[in-house]
């Protein structure tokens, strides 16, 4: 319970609002006039309250599941901890959280009328075990006209060989993503930004 409660408090703001999204727009509505400074009738609020109430109810069953009913599970073998999970998540969506990093990139470039240039994600497989350190630093690189974050590979086995940090803090990868500031266009249709996982997958195959 503890890692998770941890896990909850290092969200962002903006993780925060995708995670515990309201049920309807008048929350959002409310919030938004109370900072503004917009009071409301004793009415206006009760109404606000009962449209969040069904939201506050399943959190307060999530919270009780996990005190008192939720516990390790096996998976291939082995034994597995809520933290170890979220590491395993972490591992799924970062290949999907670079390739959103660089749509924004390539949308930004379209924005300034750049239409000519794009940034390209080129994955390269690892043919070892290897890892990114979530708690070590990364070092910046320019392409084109934007600074990209570029994880120093580690050598993983069973623990890191690379530093001291907690296994919990590495991610496991299969490829490696270099980036290059392309003279050609964005030509990326949506059905294949779709797609751009599962070529990564088969890059570190």
């Amino acid at each position: 319970m503890q890692d998770i409660l941890e896990y909850i408090s290092s969200l962002t703001q903006l993780d925060a609002v995708f995670l515990l999204k309201p049920n309807s727009s008048e929350l959002h509505t409310f919030i938004l006039s109370l900072q503004n400074g917009i009071d409301f009738s004793n009415d206006e609020k009760h109404d606000y309250e009962m449209s969040w109430s069904p939201s506050v109810k399943e959190s307060n069953r999530l919270i009780e599941y996990i005190q008192t009913t939720l516990i390790e599970y096996r998976l291939n073998s082995e034994w597995k901890s809520i933290k170890r999970v979220q590491v395993e998540i972490n591992h799924m969506i970062y290949p999907m959280l670079q390739i959103r990093q660089n749509i924004l990139r390539n949308n930004i470039l379209y924005e300034m009328n750049i239409t000519n240039k794009s940034i390209e994600m080129l994955p390269k497989a690892i043919h070892r075990s290897a890892s990114i350190c979530l708690s070590c630093d990364f070092y910046p690189i320019l392409v084109g006209k934007f600074c990209v974050a570029k994880n120093i590979l580690h050598e993983f086995l069973k623990k890191c060989l690379s530093c001291s940090c907690h296994v919990d803090k590495h991610i496991p990868i299969n490829c490696i993503i270099n980036y290059e500031y392309s003279n050609a266009p964005v030509r990326t249709t949506q059905k294949e930004t779709i797609h751009m996982p599962s070529q990564f997958t088969m890059a570190g195959a």
